[in-house]
């Protein structure tokens, strides 16, 4: 591991954060901050049944493995009113060709580039958010009225800002507004990017 020679088996990914409540001494104020890094081939194997998957979904972090994200999220609340800022940036490696770099974890680790004329798979180099970089931004603002407290249901404005930016291929830039009659079921990261799908 501190060899710094990138073996693909050196798998290894971490979480670190802080969830703050009432900070400030602010009632009705919440902060967010986090940061998650995972090598390439973190959740993968040699036989893709053993992934960490369930349900074709990953279940450690949809970005699958090889990238590093930092988010944060401040929610305030007043009354019947709750505004939202949420902000991430994400590095990723991207597959490239026919061979896996450890992003896509619905692949076999055994899909890695050869390093000799006999087929002998090459075994070092794999670094964070290699071969191929790409960079994922985004940052959301929310404002929202209870209608009904108790029901969830609420009316809601956001406006979304996402910016995909790859080290090859088209620069993807996007916005959207939105307003609505909002159920608060349950919450949705739209921030995040679809990195694999099962072939």
């Amino acid at each position: 591991m501190r060899g710094g020679t990138g073996w693909f088996a050196n798998k290894q990914g971490f979480q670190v954060g802080w969830v703050g409540y009432e900070v400030f001494q602010q009632r009705g104020l919440d902060v967010r901050a986090e940061f998650n890094y995972v090598r390439p081939f973190m959740y993968t194997h040699s036989d893709t049944r053993q992934n960490y998957a369930h349900f074709n979904q990953p279940l450690a972090h949809p970005y699958g493995s090889n990238f590093y994200e930092a988010l944060a999220m401040v929610d305030w609340r007043k009354g019947r009113w709750s505004f939202r800022e949420h902000v991430a940036v994400a590095v990723m490696g991207m597959d490239t060709g026919t061979f896996s770099w450890g992003s896509n974890i619905y692949r076999p680790e055994n899909d890695r580039p050869t390093r000799d004329e006999e087929g002998r798979l090459e075994n070092y180099n794999y670094y964070l958010a290699d071969p191929v970089q790409a960079t994922l931004f985004t940052n959301e603002v929310r404002a929202a009225y209870a209608i009904s407290e108790r029901g969830g249901l609420r009316l809601e404005a956001a406006y979304q800002f996402r910016s995909w930016v790859p080290e090859l291929g088209r620069t993807l830039v996007q916005s959207w507004f939105r307003l609505g009659l909002v159920a608060l079921l349950r919450d949705h990261n739209s921030d995040q990017q679809v990195r694999a799908v099962l072939p």
